[in-house]
């Protein structure tokens, strides 16, 4: 690798440099990447710059600001993946590719702080057999008019709304509960399986908070094919629950 800086200031602060990074061979998982470059320019705390790959297997354009001055820091991202082989990058063990645009806003330090959207356009997973095709998926965090945060998850096989007064980085934890009164999904994530899931992740998680959460499910049999899940049938549903 090549990195070239240059400017001046010793603390993020003060800092005003350009920075250029070329990845010319470097190897991950008996992998070697080659043309990946990152340019960009540093000044009073904001970001601005890009990163692009050249690899065949690995093909891909982004460009993107941070801004950290703010309380709550900010970035935007916009690029497009031409070509991710999964396979040939010995991600997976079975073939698969990708390609995608992609479009984000987002701020906030942590998960419980994250505001803004980020969407995934023009989908297209591949394998030897089969094409999978989408639009898009679109993620928003907002905070409504009457203060309560809601999160949404709009895509092609599953759509979910949470809306109330929670931590979102607690979220999994309580998904994982509440299932396991069903499903022994902590066990079969290699987490601990709690004997009474719904008062464990009301006590535990929600707390004195309120969420409200409506999923719907959509027939995703041809997308679980793509990722070698043996997955014959599953017709559309919902969960809805306070």
């Amino acid at each position: 690798a090549q990195i070239t800086l240059d400017g001046q200031g010793m603390t993020l602060e003060d800092l005003n440099a350009q920075v250029d990074l070329l990845v010319n061979d470097v190897s991950f998982n008996s992998y070697k990447y080659e043309n990946i470059s990152v340019n960009g320019n540093i000044e009073s705390q904001l970001f601005a710059g890009n990163i692009s790959s050249e690899d065949p297997n690995i093909n891909f354009n982004i460009d993107g600001k941070a801004n950290l001055n703010d309380t709550f820091p900010s970035a935007q991202i916009i690029g497009q993946i031409n070509n991710l082989d999964l396979y040939a990058l010995n991600l997976l063990s079975y073939p698969l590719k990708a390609k995608m645009n992609l479009d984000a806003d987002i701020k906030g330090y942590k998960v419980d702080d994250i505001l803004g959207y980020a969407q995934i356009k023009d989908i297209v997973l591949k394998n030897d057999s089969i094409k999978w095709s989408a639009d898009s998926i679109d993620f928003k965090a907002e905070i409504l008019d009457n203060k309560k945060r809601q999160l949404s998850l709009t895509s092609p096989f599953i759509n979910a709304t949470l809306l109330g007064q929670f931590n979102a980085s607690e979220i999994p934890t309580v998904f994982a509960k509440f299932g396991d009164q069903y499903f022994p999904f902590s066990s079969f994530i290699g987490g601990e399986e709690v004997d009474d899931a719904v008062s464990d992740a009301a006590t535990d998680s929600i707390r004195q908070d309120y969420i409200n959460v409506e999923i719907g499910i959509k027939d995703p049999t041809e997308l679980a094919q793509l990722f070698n899940i043996d997955l014959r049938q599953l017709d559309t549903a919902s969960l809805s629950f306070t």
